[in-house]
């Protein structure tokens, strides 16, 4: 092995030790050896694997503190007396570390995977077969060896000679600090080299703060590597195809049907919809049903305000009487539509805006769609028929389509200050007329509620929403599909914030600043509530719950609150300070990534606060594992622990660390559940 000088490594480390660079030539060469137990290692790499997948798949270190292994200094006349045995272990340590680094690199591709579809590996039962594992972290190993600069020797030496000077150098300090350089000075050559065999044999046998920093510097290393090998295999922009290639993955299916409308309007588990003011401001007024009676007219009506555009939307019929008594009949039955006014309606908004700009190729295009299409993109299944039973959608279900598409029908916007982009340029206009156009196949304006629900129907976008599909002009967010999905009353509290937050996701995207905090007052306004003031906590758990799905879902990727101190929830007024505080919330890699063309390079982001950032990753992962095996949801382990349940939501996900009255609590916790597990 050639040495290289002391100075040529570690500078860069900026260490500059006297007696380190002294000495360090005149040291004789050793070599560390790490030796693990076969079938400990091999046991303990695929159980960690199995929880890595199904405990939210976070990555371990390469090199754990708990790991079975022996670790040995050899003097290289040793290495050399015995090469050909060393250097069979040797390329067993390296074999054992490439198929750890296989681990990783599998675990990032499912995150991305996961990300991209929006799909649980829970449909994945295979990663559940030990032998399936073991076959394709194999697969990937031999992927790393042959196609990456790990089949490179020099790689390797560089590896082990960079190892040696950071270890030569540490023992070298700790004897200039337990004996002082004048000690030292006195010393003949062969007394430090004898003195220096002793401290590195005591300090990796016995000192396990030591050996704590020995593998920290080791999976340093090591994480360089992985983050070159994925640029290098181009894994960060791995298309979703290949992805499910390389892991063998089974392509979901996503409903029965392979002509499912999903398969035309999905972009890798996501909707596309419109991103403009006017869009996101009806889809605020129907989600929080603010229609009102106005001093001029008695037709619902809504008022729009987001930054300088101002206007109306209202639910008009589209043909009216010139008979008055037919107009209050007519009045009355939109303020019906009011009263029946949900979650579904907002839906069917999203996923007709959805169907066009999937099939349009021209922002006057009429396009056609079924009804089911609008059920099955809200995960509503039909019931099988057969043995006398009548298959296909309930009435109930049906019925609420129909209604739905009657209020699309009639919404009637006018829209003042709007800006519109004409051949580059921004220019202010004024824009009135309907939200949705229903046609039949030749081109004849129908009643969309009389229309038969088996029939193809078809519609195109007024000149409210259209002239933002112009040229440059085009506006467009991504939103997840689950959107849809989540339950329209029981899980409203999930579709408002995630509609919300895709719009605003879309709004950062240009400036990339994606971990802009949220306001808790903005998202509650979203929601269309207020704090509960006679029970503030609940309305404080419901959000937090909602944040909580969201991430298990896949649909943002973190949640944590910036710059709020849990002890003030235990104090009086704790609401009033809570809401004005800020939670910061990361989107998923697929939205970042549909992003990132328009991302304005070179743009300094926004980036959360240190306090933000803090974690505890080991005790989290305990409490998380004891939870589990008691089958304790987290509000009924906060209850056990007497803390929120936010609080340690956070401490299991790593952000928070808990004060030390909390953490005395948490260990209490821990051995009275760790003894009866």
């Amino acid at each position: 092995m050639v040495r290289k000088s002391f100075k040529s490594i570690v500078t860069t480390s900026n260490r500059s030790n006297y007696l380190s660079e002294k000495w360090f030539d005149k040291i004789k060469a050793f070599q560390v050896l790490v030796v693990y137990d076969d079938d400990s290692f091999t046991n303990n790499l695929y159980e960690n694997f199995h929880k890595d997948v199904y405990m939210d798949m976070e990555v371990t270190d390469i090199f754990e503190s708990n790991a079975d292994s022996d670790t040995f200094v050899i003097c290289q006349q040793t290495y050399q007396q015995n090469k050909k045995l060393f250097l069979k272990l040797r390329i067993n340590a390296r074999n054992e570390l490439i198929l750890r680094m296989a681990k990783v690199i599998i675990i990032y591709l499912l995150k991305r995977y996961k990300a991209k579809s929006s799909i649980t590996l829970t449909n994945q039962p295979q990663f559940k077969d030990t032998q399936f594992i073991h076959s394709l972290v194999k697969q990937i190993e031999v992927m790393l060896k042959e196609q990456t600069f790990l089949a490179d020797n020099k790689v390797w030496d560089e590896f082990c000679e960079w190892l040696n000077v950071y270890l030569s150098d540490w023992v070298l300090q700790d004897m200039e600090n337990s004996l002082g350089i004048i000690a030292l000075e006195k010393m003949s050559e062969e007394e430090i080299k004898s003195l220096f065999n002793k401290y590195i044999a005591k300090n990796i046998s016995g000192d396990s703060r030591f050996m704590a920093n020995f593998r920290k510097i080791v999976n340093g290393y090591v994480q360089q590597w992985i983050t070159k090998i994925i640029s290098e295999l181009h894994l960060d922009k791995m298309p979703l195809h290949r992805i499910e290639e390389l892991l063998q993955l089974e392509k979901p299916v996503v409903h029965e049907k392979p002509k499912d409308i999903t398969m035309t309007v999905l972009q890798d588990g996501n909707l596309q919809v419109m991103s403009n003011p006017v869009y996101q401001s009806i889809r605020e007024s129907l989600s929080n049903c603010t229609f009102k009676r106005t001093d001029k007219v008695d037709w619902p009506t809504s008022l729009l305000n987001k930054g300088t555009m101002k206007g109306t939307i209202q639910i008009k019929p589209a043909q009216l009487q010139n008979n008055r008594a037919k107009e209050e009949e007519i009045i009355k039955s939109s303020w019906n539509q009011v009263k029946r006014l949900s979650e579904v309606d907002v839906d069917v908004y999203d996923a007709l805006c959805s169907i066009f700009l999937a099939k349009a190729k021209h922002h006057k295009d009429i396009v056609e769609f079924y009804m089911k299409d609008l059920l099955i993109m809200r995960g509503v299944k039909a019931k099988l028929g057969g043995k006398g039973r009548r298959g296909g959608f309930e009435v109930k279900q049906r019925n609420q389509i129909l209604q739905a598409l009657s209020i699309m029908q009639n919404l009637w916007a006018e829209i003042e200050n709007v800006t519109l982009y004409e051949k580059g340029k921004s220019v202010q206009a004024s824009l009135q007329g309907r939200v949705y156009l229903f046609q039949d196949e030749n081109q004849k304006e129908i009643d969309i509620s009389k229309h038969s629900f088996n029939k193809p129907c078809y519609f195109s976008l007024g000149e409210v929403l259209s002239k933002f599909l112009i040229g440059s002009g085009r506006q467009t967010a991504i939103l997840p599909l689950h959107t849809l999905q989540y339950h329209p009353y029981q899980e409203k509290w999930e579709k408002k914030l995630i509609r919300y937050l895709s719009w605003r996701w879309r709004t950062q995207a240009r400036s990339g600043a994606y971990m802009q905090p949220h306001k808790i007052n903005t998202l509650l306004e979203v929601l269309g509530l207020h704090i509960n003031k006679r029970a503030p906590s609940r309305t404080r758990e419901r959000l937090e719950k909602a944040f909580d799905r969201l991430l298990e879902d896949g649909v943002i990727t973190s949640w944590q609150y910036e710059k709020w101190d849990e002890d003030i929830a235990s104090m009086k007024g704790w609401a009033r300070i809570w809401e004005y505080s800020t939670v910061v919330i990361k989107p998923p890699l697929s939205i970042r990534d549909q992003y990132s063309s328009i991302e304005r390079k070179g743009k300094n982001k926004f980036k959360a606060s240190a306090n933000a950032n803090k974690v505890n990753n080991a005790l989290g992962a305990r409490i998380k594992y004891y939870r589990n095996r008691l089958g304790l949801t987290l509000i009924q382990a906060a209850e056990e622990i007497e803390i929120s349940t936010s609080y340690l939501s956070n401490i299991e996900r790593g952000i928070k660390i808990p004060s030390a009255r909390v953490g005395t609590r948490i260990e209490r916790w821990v051995q009275l559940h760790e003894n009866s597990i």
